[in-house]
């Protein structure tokens, strides 16, 4: 009997794999562009374009890679969109999914350009801005379904969650606020997410570019498990540059949060300076360090 279901269980998974290698062959990836385009438009809430190739993956990841993407729809000559990237890649372990456990193997963003504008009229252009098709009346005759609600968490389904290569790389973020002509610019945005499973913390590390200088960050929450149960964690934010540190410790419950914040800098002239991208024109004796707590 022992002998027949491992028999049985090798073939299932032969098949699995065949089917996983043939089905690309038959099945272009580009037929489903305009199904995919669909789908993430009524996530998103944007008209989204995808312009270059797309490939799927199916054992032992299901993977999908996505080249050239743009979402939003620029506003007017010299507005670009809301977001653009070179590439998308995912890919999450197929066999543990039927045990509740979610493997991400790779979530990459390669490149991504997301270009934030308040207009002068007051439109932020990040809202969402597509228009779904409009739902057809039910007819008087069809009695209505009745709606079941499922008392169901996240926690219920996903027993297990491991983050391996998940990152965003060479990222550039952009503000702009036409009201009070003011804005501000992120280069080079490296962030890279680590979770080794829902009782461990979940981290993410990365660096920024801004006005010529380098700010690091590192936020830990502990744990991702306690999150996920009752919107309870333990917060941790580092984030410093050559001009200042500023550090966050406490905890997260629900909607509301209570810890410790401190901030220190060198010099608080040239912080003003490098934050504003302004020179202070007059004069001072001291360099006004300074040392915040709460």
């Amino acid at each position: 009997m022992l002998r027949k279901i491992l028999v049985t269980t090798f073939i299932v998974i032969i098949i699995l794999i065949i089917a996983a290698v043939v089905t690309p062959m038959f099945i272009p990836a580009n037929k489903f562009r305009q199904t995919i385009t669909e789908h993430a438009e009524e996530i998103l809430g944007h008209n989204i374009a995808i312009r270059g190739d797309i490939s799927f993956k199916a054992f032992p990841y299901i993977g999908i890679h996505l080249e050239d993407v743009i979402v939003g729809k620029p506003e007017g000559k010299n507005n670009p969109p809301l977001a653009s990237f070179n590439a998308l890649n995912v890919e999450i372990a197929v066999l543990p999914l039927f045990a509740g456990e979610v493997i991400i193997k790779s979530l990459t963003l390669d490149e991504p350009k997301i270009n934030l504008i308040v207009f002068a009229d007051g439109r932020q252009n990040w809202l969402a801005s597509y228009d779904k098709p409009v739902e057809k009346p039910v007819s008087k005759k069809a009695p209505a379904t009745p709606e079941v609600k499922a008392d169901v968490s996240a926690a219920d389904v996903v027993k297990n969650m491991l983050l391996d290569d998940v990152r965003i790389s060479r990222g550039h973020i952009t503000y702009r606020d036409d009201i009070n002509k003011s804005g501000w610019e992120l280069k080079n945005v490296d962030v890279a997410f680590f979770l080794d499973n829902v009782l461990s913390p979940f981290e993410l590390r990365g660096n920024a570019d801004y006005n010529g200088d380098t700010v690091k960050f590192n936020g830990k929450m502990e744990t991702f498990q306690s999150l996920m149960l009752d919107s309870r964690a333990k917060v941790n934010i580092d984030v410093s540059s050559s001009h200042f540190s500023t550090k966050i410790s406490g905890n997260f419950d629900k909607a509301n949060f209570v810890g410790n914040s401190s901030l220190s800098a060198a010099s608080l002239i040239k912080l003003t300076e490098w934050a504003t991208a302004k020179p202070i024109d007059a004069k001072f004796a001291s360099q006004f360090p300074l040392s915040i707590s709460s």
